[in-house]
């Protein structure tokens, strides 16, 4: 299984699946313009960059990576990223361009990434919790989402924070909604009115 391997450049194949779930000692990698839609790399601690611009990856956790300093993933279907890793102010290299569905990204202070990491999409923006809240109802979650006071971060999602910290009214009376599933996660609300 090449359990020695730390660098491995595969970059501008025809690949459609890497597994280095068996490379904990891997340093570098670099998977770009491949089609892959998969990256597993909870297992190698060490690993310091990743480049897997240009594939099908729709969903990466880099948060057991803490050294990691060079991150490169434009231009994918990203969907979910969790760089919430304890270390990110190490990272001098990170560009999530070209991700148009990727409206959340986890990291460990959102101040710090404002700052310092702008190759971003104007749709994304960072959080330390990019939970989000299944809703049953599409007439319910529309109802939130069009809610500036609710999806505070004006995204197609709700997150677990944004509920959480909401404290107000939510006035969703009107609106045809059969199933209040996620009403929940409002665990400061004070005003319910459907």
């Amino acid at each position: 299984q090449l359990a020695d391997l730390t660098t491995l450049f595969l970059g501008s194949n025809n690949l459609e699946s890497i597994d280095v779930s068996q490379n904990a000692k891997l340093v570098f990698l670099e998977v770009q313009n491949n089609p892959i839609p998969s990256l597993d790399v909870s297992n190698s601690p060490d690993l310091r960059r990743v480049r897997a611009y240009n594939t099908s990856i729709t969903s990466i956790d880099l948060s057991a990576n803490a050294s990691l300093d060079d991150i490169r993933l434009e231009n994918n279907s990203l969907i979910d990223l969790n760089i919430q890793n304890g270390n990110n102010e190490i990272i001098t290299t990170f560009n999530t361009t070209l991700n148009p569905n990727l409206a959340c990204i986890q990291v460990d202070n959102v101040s710090y990434s404002v700052t310092n990491w702008t190759d971003i999409d104007a749709a994304s923006s960072f959080s330390t919790d990019c939970e989000v809240i299944d809703f049953n109802d599409s007439n319910f979650e529309a109802a939130l989402l069009a809610d500036g006071n609710i999806n505070s971060n004006g995204d197609a999602f709700i997150q677990l924070s944004e509920a959480t910290t909401f404290n107000g009214q939510m006035d969703v009376s009107n609106e045809n909604i059969a199933d209040l599933s996620g009403i929940e996660a409002f665990t400061s609300l004070t005003d319910l009115r459907c």
